[in-house]
């Protein structure tokens, strides 16, 4: 019987412990809910902006039927911009043709170079390399070209200067700048940090 009694009192000790537990939790609860509203009340008050502060938030803020943000640019902006990128085009092309010129010139060329066959075999190494120079700046022109060209049809759909990754209006400034471009600075710097 002993041992009876025993479970008795050790479950009748275990049940106040709880209950004390239980009592000393809900106090921590009300405290912690009076700090967060003392919080909430301290927060209210300091982020609730004075009259004067109403009054000039209300002079800077634009009357109903204002356009807060630009969507996209005009007619006329992007005729400007439209002249840009087509004498843009008419410099690439001149400058592609003027390529393509001296590098027919240079791979028709029958002169023999005079002189010992090693100066012979630096010179074929200097017009091979002025080649590859040359290719190299017509595929660039040529890729330059695809972007003025790709540019023009978005004046033509009608969504040319608004950025591809975030849909905000691009910088008039950059877009002077850089009349081909589809990204906004934030977009093209935050695209650099990732590469």
């Amino acid at each position: 019987m002993p041992a009876k009694k025993k479970k008795a009192k050790s479950k009748k000790t275990q049940s106040r412990k709880r209950s004390t537990g239980k009592k000393t939790r809900k106090k921590e609860v009300k405290k912690q809910r009076k700090k967060v509203q003392k919080k909430a009340e301290t927060i209210q008050t300091a982020t609730t902006p004075t009259e004067s502060q109403t009054e000039q938030l209300k002079q800077n803020t634009p009357s109903t039927g204002e356009q807060t943000q630009k969507t996209s640019y005009t007619k006329e902006e992007l005729q400007h911009f439209k002249e840009i990128l087509l004498k843009k085009r008419q410099e690439i092309l001149e400058m592609l043709e003027a390529h393509r010129q001296s590098l027919i010139e240079s791979t028709t060329q029958n002169d023999k170079p005079v002189g010992t066959p090693y100066s012979i075999h630096m010179e074929y190494g200097t017009e091979t390399e002025e080649r590859e120079k040359t290719m190299f700046f017509i595929a660039r022109e040529e890729k330059m070209l695809n972007y003025i060209d790709a540019a023009l049809m978005r004046i033509e759909r009608g969504t040319y200067g608004v950025c591809i990754s975030c849909g905000k209006l691009i910088d008039k400034r950059r877009l002077e700048a850089v009349p081909h471009t589809q990204l906004c600075i934030e977009c093209k710097l935050a695209q650099k940090k990732k590469f």
